[in-house]
């Protein structure tokens, strides 16, 4: 049987690009004899302060909710990773927050009635565009927007560390203001993700171990929770 995965983004734009995003890679891992994933179950979660305020409230609904569906068998949980210190009251860790969100998701089932995975797109999953921007150059959207223009290529570096305002970049290099709602979905339906890869990008890399960590768990129904911290031998 296959099981369900059910993907909750950030935000209205999110919602869109991670489906399109999710789906290529899970077809490049050969992924559909077990998994089914439908565009309806990409769900807005809200940014990281108010997932984590008093103490997982919200993310711990959102569980519960992906729990109602039929034949569950994951969730992701795919997050920009750009959170203010002011908000979250400490330091951003993309890590610890991933750990502490992949934790606290076991007390409303997760590693064992469902598997979870917890990941951010560092600093923005319009990062990971900026990777692959030379295969977004000169396409138009499928309804006939133009997007990025032609010739426009990635800024050198790690651009985990140097690209700051992702979605302003790419306003910098289209004819008009970069929308989420309006772009993201179209720009990840025809990014190239060997072209990200190429980049290196840490988060880009735990986004596909991710989605084979819980595409394995769904076909062998032996859940995980994601990213997870192993016992200390000794």
């Amino acid at each position: 049987m296959k099981r369900r995965l059910v993907l909750f983004g950030e935000g209205e734009g999110d919602k869109s690009g991670g489906y399109w995003l999710t789906k290529a890679v899970l077809t490049e891992l050969g992924a559909w004899d077990h998994v089914a994933f439908q565009e309806k179950d990409c769900l807005k979660a809200g940014d990281l302060g108010g997932l984590i305020k008093n103490n997982f409230a919200r993310w711990h609904t959102l569980l519960r909710h992906a729990q109602r569906k039929p034949n569950l068998g994951a969730v992701l949980l795919l997050l920009d990773g750009d959170t203010e210190r002011k908000v979250l009251k400490r330091a951003f860790c993309a890590r610890d927050f991933a750990l502490e969100l992949a934790q606290s998701a076991r007390a409303v089932g997760a590693a064992t009635a469902f598997s979870v995975a917890v990941v951010f797109a560092c600093q923005e999953f319009e990062t990971w565009f900026i990777a692959g921007v030379e295969s977004l150059a000169g396409k138009t959207t499928s309804d006939g927007m133009p997007g990025i223009k032609t010739g426009t290529k990635a800024p050198a570096g790690d651009l985990e560390q140097t690209i700051r305002g992702a979605k302003q970049w790419l306003s910098r290099h289209m004819p008009q203001p970069y929308k989420p709602p309006l772009y993201q979905g179209e720009f990840a339906k025809i990014v190239r993700l060997d072209q990200i890869r190429a980049r290196n990008l840490k988060s880009f890399r735990r986004y596909e171990n991710a989605l084979r960590q819980i595409a394995e768990a769904c076909r062998t129904n032996e859940h995980v929770s994601t990213p997870f911290t192993p016992p200390q031998v000794g």
